[in-house]
């Protein structure tokens, strides 16, 4: 793998990803996990070429939407966080 500096190349192409899909917002986030699982991230300039293309198809098709999300949504959702999730069992 390409080693850019103390930084492993996975790394940097990682930080870039996270960086664009917040500065686009959930929706972009979203896509962007998708794509990402579909990477060998064994090649970085691959993972680059593929998320720097996934940059330019996102700005083509991207719609704005309204998205409200109030502060009593926040609190419900961090109270729907708190609470303890059950355990599964995988079947032997």
């Amino acid at each position: 793998m390409a080693n850019s500096g103390s930084v492993h190349g996975g790394d940097v192409v990682a930080t870039a990803a996270i960086q664009f899909a917040e500065a686009q917002g959930i929706g972009a986030l979203l896509a962007l996990q998708g794509a990402v699982r579909k990477l060998v991230l064994d090649d970085v300039a691959t993972v680059e070429q593929t998320l720097l293309a996934f940059g330019r198809r996102y700005e083509q098709i991207a719609q704005p939407f309204e998205w409200k999300f109030t502060r009593k949504d926040l609190n419900q959702l961090l109270e729907r966080l708190e609470q303890p999730r059950p355990q599964h069992q995988l079947a032997a």
